[in-house]
This record gives structure tokens, sequence and C-alpha cells, in this order.
């Protein structure tokens, strides 16, 4: 099971990311549900491009899969998280 802070680490790494003035690409990376686990998506313009499939043991990160086949992106039930939630 995936710890809540999962979801506030990919948050919290993001926003480092624009604090530093990477904001180019990564401003399009979001937290995203993709086939019901939490992971990170790339989607500028709102087109899923690129999934961060993460794998987590022990409360840690421990492998990122990026999955960017657009046929296998389409096959994916894939829900952005809005910020209210």
């Amino acid at each position: 099971m995936i710890s809540p802070q999962h979801d506030f680490r990919i948050e919290q790494r993001k926003k480092r990311l624009e604090l530093t003035g990477q904001k180019g690409r990564a401003r399009f990376a979001q937290t995203a549900r993709v086939d019901g686990v939490v992971d990170a998506l790339w989607a500028p313009g709102g087109l899923p491009r690129l999934v961060f499939a993460f794998t987590i043991r022990g409360g840690r990160i421990t492998a990122i899969e990026l999955l960017a086949d657009p046929d296998r992106l389409r096959q994916m039930d894939v829900t952005v998280r809005s910020d209210e939630t």
C-alpha cells in the first residue's frame, strides 16, 4: 500500500523543480492515478505522453518505469489529480 506521504513527496519534488527555474517541460508533470495506482504523468496540452510508474518498497521509491508507448498509454485508465483533492 502506498503511504499518504507518497503524494506529498511527488508534489514537493514538482514544486522544487518549479522553484529552481526548471519550469520548461516540468510544468506539464502532474500527479495522477494510473490503473488505480498513484504515479506521475507528463501531459503537455493535456495529452498523456509519458507515465512515471513508481515501485514503492518500505515507503521508498525503489524503481521508476517510464512508459511512453502511445498505444499502451491509450489503454491505461488515467485520472489526473486536481489541486483540490
